[in-house]
Formats: C-alpha cells, sequence, structure tokens
C-alpha cells in the first residue's frame, strides 16, 4: 500500500479533546479534503501549515488559518501550533 517504510499520517487533534491518527496512501489534496471532512465539522476553524494538499479547505466551508514555518513561525492568534 505505501510506496516507502513511512506512510503518511494525517494527524488531527481536536482542542481539549482527543486525536485522531489516519495513516494515507499519499498526501494530494483530495486526500486531505476526503479525510476531513469525514472527521471535522464544517463549522470548526482548522488550523494547519502551509502545506498546499490544505489549500481547498476555506473552500469546502472550513475557516482555514495556516502558519509559516519557513518564516520560523509556529502559532498566530488563537492556534499555538498546526492541528491538522
Amino acid at each position: 500500500m505505501w510506496s516507502e517504510d513511512k506512510p503518511p499520517i494525517f494527524i488531527l487533534v481536536e482542542r481539549g479533546g482527543g486525536e485522531d491518527y489516519v495513516p494515507s496512501s499519499d498526501m494530494s489534496g483530495d486526500t486531505a479534503d476526503k479525510i476531513i471532512g469525514r472527521r471535522v465539522s464544517k463549522d470548526s476553524t482548522v488550523y494547519t501549515d502551509g502545506f498546499t494538499s490544505y489549500s481547498g479547505l476555506s473552500a469546502a466551508g472550513y475557516r482555514h488559518e495556516t502558519v509559516n514555518h519557513s518564516l520560523d513561525e509556529y502559532a498566530r492568534g488563537g492556534g499555538s501550533r498546526e492541528w491538522v
């Protein structure tokens, strides 16, 4: 199933709640949309890094906040780190 020894894993963390680890065969935007869409309600704010696979979250109806690790940014506003 995986092309390498280390499969991509989406980790979804609910603030004050649990974590959901989802192994995946790829890290595409379509895959990210499906995984997040099945587990996260549309009225949620989703915090991520700037990885391009997350670029469709706003269009899918989520409030989407990002941080830019290449600029040494790891938190902004209410988000203390990336949550997806």
